[in-house]
């Protein structure tokens, strides 16, 4: 393996020193990894936060709610599955509320 070329002068990207294989992991495999990791904490992040909604339609969570969080989920619901949901927004959340 080879190094690539180093210049003085280098604008448009980092000109690091040493072995190739630190060049590779520097310029290439870290920040691959934190690309990576990015995209894992966003996805478990705004997954989360819909099965916290979600968890509301369980009887023991849905006896604590008051009637701005079953519209809450309602709303949830209907905007994640619309298409599996038969009826208007509006007529659902009239069944969930009472």
């Amino acid at each position: 393996m080879i190094i690539p070329r180093r210049v003085k002068n280098q604008i448009h990207r980092e000109n690091y020193a040493g072995s190739p294989e630190a060049y590779y992991r520097k310029s290439i495999f870290i920040p691959f990894l934190d690309n990576y990791l990015d995209q894992l904490s966003s996805k478990f992040l705004d997954h989360s936060t819909l099965l916290l909604k979600i968890q509301n339609i369980l009887p023991s969570k849905c006896i604590t709610l008051d009637t701005d969080g079953i519209e809450e989920t309602a709303h949830t619901l209907i905007t994640e599955w619309q298409n599996e949901i038969l009826g208007t927004s509006e007529d659902q959340i009239a069944k969930i509320v009472m």
